[in-house]
């Protein structure tokens, strides 16, 4: 967007400063017009010019032009680079903004999958080891606890099984 400013500025410009030097010089030429040597006092050549330009045509002012108008296209530029960065930051966020909600999301479909697959090898282990704590262990509650690691694992393999389709979508 600044590029484009500038390039237009610098359009502008020497548009601008092409029509300051034709005014420039169609005033000097009014003025050649209406000042005549011997119309009111007969002066040399040079004492003419002289005072064609000390009096009448002011270089200075078209000078003072130029220099105002670079100001005001500086400044107008200035603008246009807070107002596009603004603008930027604002629609940047709003673009952003579905992404940072499906993140949000993905991590908390991680820390709800992780906690549902935790669950059944935290129940397979502390009934194992409850199992081996266990003096009296006969083969009966083994192949209890057997039965419900068993269980436990069907679980877990439905719940990946799960994630694996829900991968391949």
């Amino acid at each position: 967007i600044i590029f484009i400013s500038l390039a237009f500025s610098l359009v502008i410009y020497q548009a601008q400063i092409k029509e300051l030097d034709r005014v420039a010089s169609r005033q000097k030429v009014r003025i050649e017009g209406q000042i005549r040597p011997g119309m009111v006092v007969r002066l040399s050549p040079e004492d003419m010019e002289k005072l064609k330009q000390a009096i009448l045509f002011d270089p200075k002012i078209i000078e003072e032009a130029k220099d105002r108008l670079q100001l005001n296209l500086l400044l107008i530029n200035l603008v246009i680079l807070i107002g596009s960065a603004l603008a930027s930051y604002f629609l940047a966020g709003r673009t952003l903004k579905p992404i940072q909600e499906m993140v949000d999301d993905q991590k908390r479909f991680v820390s709800d999958s992780s906690h549902e697959l935790r669950t059944p090898i935290t129940a397979m282990k502390t009934e194992t080891e409850v199992n081996l704590a266990d003096k009296r262990l006969n083969l009966k509650s083994a192949k209890l606890n057997l039965a419900s690691n068993l269980e436990e694992l069907e679980k877990m393999e439905s719940l990946i099984g799960y994630f694996l389709n829900l991968s391949r979508y």
